[in-house]
């Protein structure tokens, strides 16, 4: 994928992540853009953790489960990412 779409259904869902996340509906923002970046440079699908850490600035597995519990990741992503 050449770039990142966030259709404005997906953008609303922005606020309750970071309330789950307890980070900013900004962090949440430059965070998926981080993703896909680091995604995108490193030809790969997978993130850790501690990735998503560095990418939204808090506790990677909270992050991981709201971005699961609003459907901006797959429940089988985050089975891999508990298990790493």
């Amino acid at each position: 994928m050449p770039y990142l779409q966030v259709d404005l259904d997906g953008k609303k869902l922005f606020p309750n992540v970071a309330r789950y996340a307890g980070i900013t509906a900004g962090d949440v923002a430059l965070g998926l853009l981080d993703v896909w970046e680091y995604c995108w440079l490193n030809k790969t699908d997978e993130i850790s953790a501690d990735h998503l850490c560095g990418f939204f600035g808090c506790d990677g597995a909270r992050v991981g489960s709201a971005l699961v519990t609003f459907s901006f990741a797959a429940a089988c992503w985050l089975d891999d990412l508990t298990e790493r």
